[in-house]
């Protein structure tokens, strides 16, 4: 399962879709898309500008809040992919996207938020509409070698859970004890954490942790009756 859902993002290589249209997109009129962005020095202050709206959107925060060496050396790399991509030279060996990525459970949303925050950079520093769009088209690419990991990870545990119930996953976490602990700690981070700690404030915090964890324990096949307001 794991190398099926692995090989899944080469598919369009393999029959010849997605690179024509990228390669299209990289090179119009005889311009390489990264002179279209106006040029590694534009692309540059795209990158820095995106990083810096990444690390204060909630939504993202967590993957790219690091210390300052650490957030440096992910900027050069963001604009050393890119420079490449859009038909510079090329600086980052793609082959290395994956591996770098694989253990860092990041979804197609984190993905979304990455690349609205990257065109909403390259609106702000005067980046032609088209161009924009040719750009979205290169950065899709690489989405599967960001999110493999976490959805092979996904669909193995989806895989366990209907071969061997939910309940299994309640037990493994220790069961009602083990996970009403796991739920403390929880609350614990959340109410340290300023991103977030504004949503779980007030008289009315026991009840939201209550009904939480009642949506936990049932979620995870324990024995809890769920009875809040629907997600969808």
């Amino acid at each position: 399962d794991e190398v099926m859902v692995s090989l899944e993002p080469v598919r369009a290589d393999v029959l010849g879709r997605s690179r024509d249209a990228a390669d299209t997109s990289v090179m119009k009129d005889g311009k390489p898309l990264l002179e279209r962005y106006g040029g590694d020095m534009n692309l540059e202050t795209v990158v820095e500008s995106m990083y810096d709206k990444l690390v204060e959107d909630p939504r993202v925060r967590f993957h790219f809040e690091k210390a300052k060496a650490k957030q440096r050396q992910i900027r050069r790399k963001m604009y050393q992919y890119l420079s490449g991509a859009f038909g510079g030279p090329v600086q980052y060996d793609v082959k290395q996207m994956r591996p770098a990525h694989y253990n860092m459970n990041i979804t197609d949303y984190h993905f979304d938020v990455v690349s609205e925050l990257f065109q909403r950079a390259s609106k702000e520093n005067g980046c032609e509409a088209e161009a924009m769009m040719d750009a979205a088209i290169v950065v899709a690419k690489v989405r599967a070698d960001v999110t493999t990991g976490c959805v092979v990870r996904m669909e193995l545990a989806k895989k366990k859970n209907a071969q061997d119930g939910m309940d299994q996953l309640f037990q493994r976490l220790g069961g009602l004890d083990g996970v009403m602990a796991m739920i403390d700690r929880l609350y614990e981070c959340v109410e340290r954490d300023k991103r977030i700690n504004m949503f779980f404030e007030g008289a009315k915090l026991q009840t939201l942790k209550r009904q939480q964890t009642d949506y936990i324990i049932a979620t995870l096949g324990g024995p809890a009756d769920y009875r809040g307001r629907t997600l969808e």
